[in-house]
């Protein structure tokens, strides 16, 4: 698995200090675009900005953003499932970390059905936007960073999660960070490892989404857990059975 691992990451290494630059570049950018309000409205302002990262991102990066799949339909879904349940560990980690149980702010926070529908209209550029950003902010750290690549690889990985956790700090509390960041490495880890970013977007516009669905309506949010948990478990774990010849 480790021998695996590296050979998936070595082409890392062959990624200019240029193009580094440029990837680390996608930080600042979005700093600004989070906080210049080119638009009065704040829900037009949100799509400028998440337009802006992902044209960018594939200006700059479409190569090394490993955009294409990586296995069957039921592998990514494993994936998808797997990054999900490592996220929420780790967020859980920080989360106890920092003392609080509502990190974000978040607590009693109930959508109307307006902001619902406009927060679920933009989560695949969500999605899409945070992973493509995450990604180049590991890349470009890895290029910037010394040293042997395992060394390079753990610290790039720590260091554009803890960036992913910041930004949130423009519009999120300061307790955000950490269990923003620490939540945030399984999706890293898993785009490097199977060479697709695919599957953390999936689990990203999984994760926003059912946050948003909490915020709207608790109830329904329990019982909808529930049930995709169950329907997981029985597609994952249930062996199909095998037609007969006739």
């Amino acid at each position: 698995m480790f021998s695996a691992f590296r050979k998936n990451i070595k082409y890392l290494e062959e990624v200019s200090l240029t193009k580094g630059v440029l990837f680390f570049a996608i930080v600042p950018l979005t700093i600004v675009m989070l906080n210049a309000n080119f638009l009065k409205n704040s829900y037009f302002d949100s799509i400028l900005c998440y337009f802006v990262m992902i044209a960018y991102a594939l200006l700059v990066g479409r190569r090394e953003l490993l955009l294409k799949p990586n296995g069957s339909f039921k592998k990514n879904i494993k994936i998808v499932f797997g990054i999900f349940a490592a996220s929420a560990i780790l967020g859980m980690i920080g989360v106890k970390i920092i003392g609080t149980d509502n990190p974000q702010g978040l607590d009693g926070v109930v959508y109307t059905g307006s902001q619902y529908l406009k927060l679920n209209s933009i989560l695949p550029l969500i999605g899409f936007g945070e992973e493509f950003l995450c990604v180049l902010t590991f890349i470009g750290l890895f290029t910037l960073l010394p040293g042997e690549l395992l060394r390079r690889f753990l610290f790039s990985l720590l260091g554009s999660s803890l960036i992913f956790g910041l930004l949130h700090a423009f519009h999120s509390p300061f307790t955000a960070v950490l269990a923003i960041g620490l939540g945030h490495i399984p999706f890293i880890f898993a785009t490097l490892y199977y060479k697709s970013i695919l599957p953390a977007i999936g689990a990203h516009i999984m994760w926003d989404g059912m946050n948003f669905f909490g915020h709207y309506n608790e109830e329904l949010y329990f019982t909808f857990c529930s049930v995709l948990i169950i329907a997981y478990f029985v597609y994952i774990f249930i062996p199909k059975k095998k037609a007969v010849p006739s």
